[in-house]
């Protein structure tokens, strides 16, 4: 919206108005989009992402990363911030639903890990559906599995 503004105001081509009327029909869009999120389970559903795992046990998983257009060397990269030198070293990557990475440490995995990078229950469920292998994971590292 700030680039908006500044094109009204420093460009010839463009109106004002025409900017103002911009920056309004975006505001309303964000505003009915939130309502909507906020009043529909359905719709939320279609907006909102969900984390996606994109490696496990040092594997990348190849459909996860196609489909979010994540590169390899994406994946490195927050292995490397998270103090981390090898994949394998990772018990998982996830693609959070604010476009962060989390790293999930092969010696950390625990109930109290998952909490902490906002894997509730329901979370859990998603995963749980998403990612069969998921559950005897889970059990392996000692995590009551429902």
């Amino acid at each position: 919206m700030g680039s908006l503004a500044a094109s009204g105001i420093l460009l010839r081509n463009v109106a004002s108005i025409d900017a103002i009327a911009a920056i309004v029909v975006l505001t309303a869009c964000q505003f009915v989009t939130t309502k909507l999120v906020r009043r529909s389970g359905h719709v939320a559903d279609f907006v909102k992402a969900e984390p996606t795992l994109l490696t496990h046990k040092g594997e990348y998983l190849r459909d996860a990363i196609v489909r979010t257009r994540i590169s390899e060397e994406e994946i490195k990269m927050a292995l490397r911030t998270a103090g981390i030198t090898a994949n394998s070293d990772a018990n998982w990557v996830v693609l959070e639903t604010n476009g962060t990475m989390s790293v999930i440490p092969r010696q950390d995995v625990h109930w109290g890990v998952l909490c902490h990078l906002n894997f509730g229950p329901f979370r859990v469920r998603v995963f749980r559906r998403r990612y069969p292998w998921l559950d005897e994971e889970l059990r392996h590292e000692g995590i009551e599995v429902h």
